[in-house]
């Protein structure tokens, strides 16, 4: 049998010829001996940085499940990497309409390099010249957008309660003014003062000291059961005023496929073989899509300056959302909840590429152990908690009000000093009319 890669005696040539005496000899060195060293021979490696399975720690070294592989089979297998990273900014690479292939799937098919080592969907790519491995894992397509808008201080006040719970309190209001008023009519037939019941009623909504407290006992009992209801809701109105100044409120977060459509918001994508998925899927959202043609890398700090979506794979997500914090800790990207395409992923050789046999024995041999799942989470767990750790570090510092944090305590004063104004105005008015 030739073994092409082992040094011939005189180690000036590579390929050396091994003789054997019966079939089961041959087998079994097949696959201990010839295939499992390769003596260093050099292959060249398709990868590019993709968090959180690819992460570039120099040109030579990289982290995450696809690195972790990469180096493991280079000491598995006793090769000698070389790196070829793609050109275009579709890195994982697609046929385009004049039949040419760009990226990292052109560099595998045009055999500018032996394998690509950025796990990929298993799907159809549009040519033939290509073979997956083994399924090393499975993933979801999912969108991310920025987080909803910050809600304005002055309207913290407003959002309290639902809107359910306000129309509820103020029909409180009037049916308790309403039986201060029938009240006082039936005890004072001849008393003109009931037609000021609903300001009085008002002082006792916002535990304000009243005048004249009722003087008869049934007054005296609905004025005590609205004061008790009064005092468990403005206690509980300022705990959540408190909330609200302390904490940022965002608006509504987009959390469905058919939200993210009927937004018109434009979906950025890496790669045009993203927009086929849903294309081939039957979603109608593929019409949002835009190409992205700068930087993949900086894909994400072009998404936070603008109103669009981006696609994603869900664990790719996790670490993005857990990256990009504000100063407060909170997150700056939201994911969309709705995740309705699910793969399986491995990596591409060329079609009839002989190093595939040993590479899926191996990646077998990985996936069976666990290791796969091990390389994965040891790294995104790592990367995820420290920087959970940074915007933990920054939320638990303490800073002091602001007058943006106390606008809405002066809009109120405001309105309330504009409100007298009127009313003594009006009083001096009257006075001279009289």
């Amino acid at each position: 049998m030739y073994n092409p890669f082992e040094f011939q005696e005189n180690n000036t040539a590579r390929g050396k010829i091994h003789r054997f005496k019966n079939d089961k000899d041959i087998w079994r060195t097949y696959h201990k001996k010839i295939f499992k060293n390769f003596h260093g021979y050099p292959l060249y490696i398709s990868i590019f940085s993709q968090y959180p399975t690819a992460i570039a720690v120099n040109d030579l070294t990289y982290k995450g499940m696809d690195g972790t592989v990469l180096s493991t089979l280079t000491r598995y297998l006793n090769i000698t990497t070389i790196f070829h990273s793609p050109l275009d900014s579709d890195q994982y690479g697609s046929v385009l309409a004049n039949g040419s292939i760009v990226g990292s799937l052109g560099d595998v098919v045009y055999g500018t390099t032996n394998v690509s080592l950025n796990s990929r969907y298993i799907k159809s790519y549009d040519t033939d010249d290509i073979e997956f491995s083994v399924p090393i894992t499975t993933d979801r397509i999912c969108f991310i957008i920025p987080k909803a808008k910050l809600i304005s201080k002055w309207k913290n006040m407003l959002i309290c309660f639902a809107p359910i719970t306000w129309l509820m309190l103020l029909l409180a209001y009037l049916a308790c003014s309403m039986c201060f008023y029938f009240l006082h009519k039936v005890n004072f037939p001849n008393s003109t003062a009931g037609d000021l019941r609903v300001f009085s009623t008002f002082q006792v909504f916002i535990l304000s000291p009243v005048n004249r407290p009722p003087t008869h006992m049934i007054e005296r009992f609905l004025f005590a059961l609205c004061l008790f209801s009064s005092l468990i809701l403005m206690n509980s109105f300022q705990g959540l005023l408190v909330s609200n100044v302390t904490s940022p409120n965002y608006g509504h977060d987009i959390d469905t496929i058919d939200e993210l459509y009927y937004s018109k918001i434009p979906i950025l994508s890496k790669s045009f073989q993203t927009r086929s998925l849903f294309i081939n899927a039957g979603h109608k959202i593929s019409n949002n899509f835009v190409q992205y043609k700068g930087d993949p890398n900086s894909i994400t700090e072009y998404l936070l300056r603008t109103n669009a979506a981006m696609t994603e794979r869900e664990s790719t997500i996790k670490f993005l959302v857990s990256k990009y914090v504000s100063a407060d800790g909170t997150q700056l990207l939201h994911k969309v909840k709705e995740c309705t395409i699910f793969y399986h992923l491995a990596y591409i050789f060329p079609k009839g590429s002989p190093y595939l046999p040993r590479f899926n024995y191996f990646l077998k041999q990985v996936i069976e152990s666990g290791l796969k799942d091990k390389w994965y989470w040891e790294d995104v767990d790592v990367k995820t908690k420290l920087f959970y750790r940074k915007s933990k570090i920054k939320q638990d510092k303490n800073k002091p009000f602001s007058l943006s944090d106390l606008q809405l305590a002066l809009y109120v004063q405001f309105f309330g000093l504009l409100i007298s104004f009127i009313v003594f105005i009006g009083e001096i008015v009257k006075n001279n009319f009289n």
